[in-house]
């Protein structure tokens, strides 16, 4: 099915007869909208037929999508009322006409009626009520595509200047200030950092992703391996994580405990971990045994333990109760 063409915009230009170079000014501005796709009307077309102005004034703002005001001393002054009633009665009627549709509706028509500047005038002899000290005036100074793009861009709608698209805000994690206070050492990369903003916000997923990639570009941050076991674990019971998860989270704190043998957060967690996952579930002890895991989780801090049951849900673990009654890590 054939589409309808679309309608160029349409715009009427209102000026004064002020002098034959204004005129041909005028002219010249009319033909450059032409030019580039604008169905401009002006007078002087119209004139070569007898014509009830009154009418045609009024049929061309009815019509019009645009109506372009061309500043002049002759149109200030007619419009004003300082000009005689034998000089320039079009623009005397026009200029009122257009003052009246701004005055019925200012926010509506205010992108409707453009104030219109050519060489040899300036914004002071447009209408005062066009406010062209506050609102846009669009000069002119040559009478080409370059003059006239920005008439013709407001007309056509085609802006240069649009809105960027819009992003979602980037993770931006705070300032660690764990080390020293007790919690853990500064993470050794972004990706560790935003993964602590995720952990503490309880998005395990993302916390998961972000601590993956940490652990893939500094394989030996042992805090950024512990995390992502505990993210692993994503807060829920242990006891139905999922036997990939738990193998992984698992391996995690193997490596952490072997480069750290003294984190004691790392072997209450696994402690935790081999208690609730197999322990409960009749699948046995295994190595290293449960008593090994809690003894040296024995050091574990206030801030680690509080850390930790804040992501660890296994409430028939031994281990876990004492990490809550605020036993080192429990006596299974």
């Amino acid at each position: 099915m054939p589409v309808a063409p679309v309608r160029p915009p349409r715009a009427f230009i209102s000026y004064a007869h002020d002098n034959p170079a204004h005129v041909e000014n005028v002219r010249s501005l009319y033909q450059a909208l032409r030019s580039n796709g604008i169905d401009a009307k002006w007078d002087l077309p119209a004139a070569e037929q007898r014509q009830n102005w009154v009418d045609w004034m009024e049929q061309e703002l009815r019509l019009a999508d645009f109506i372009l005001i061309v500043a002049s001393p002759g149109y200030r002054r007619r419009e004003s009322g300082a000009a005689g009633p034998d000089e320039g009665r079009g623009v005397q009627w026009e200029s009122k006409r257009i003052a009246d549709y701004l005055y019925r509706d200012l926010r509506g028509n205010l992108r409707k009626v453009l104030p219109v500047v050519l060489p040899g005038c300036s914004a002071d002899d447009l209408p005062s009520w066009l406010n062209p000290a506050s609102t846009t005036v669009y000069r002119v100074s040559r009478f080409d595509l370059s003059g006239v793009e920005k008439l013709i861009r407001t007309m056509a709608d085609r802006p240069f200047e649009t809105e960027a698209v819009l992003d979602p805000i980037p993770d931006l994690p705070p300032r660690d200030h764990g080390a020293g206070r007790g919690g853990p050492a500064g993470l050794s990369s972004a990706a560790a950092r935003t993964g602590r903003l995720h952990l503490a916000n309880k998005r395990y997923d993302d916390a998961r992703i972000a601590f993956s990639a940490a652990v893939r570009d500094i394989p030996s941050d042992s805090e950024a391996r512990y995390y992502l076991a505990l993210a692993l674990l994503a807060g829920r019971n242990i006891a139905m994580a999922t036997s990939e998860r738990i193998s992984r989270a698992e391996s995690c704190l193997q490596q952490v405990t072997e480069s750290d043998p003294g984190a004691s957060h790392a072997w209450a967690l696994w402690a935790v971990l081999k208690e609730e996952h197999f322990i409960s579930a009749g699948r046995g002890d295994g190595t290293p045994p449960i008593r090994e895991l809690v003894a040296k989780a024995a050091g574990i801090d206030g801030a680690r333990r509080a850390e930790l049951l804040t992501h660890l849900n296994a409430p028939s673990s031994t281990c876990w109760r004492g990490l809550r009654s605020g036993q080192s890590g429990g006596n299974p």
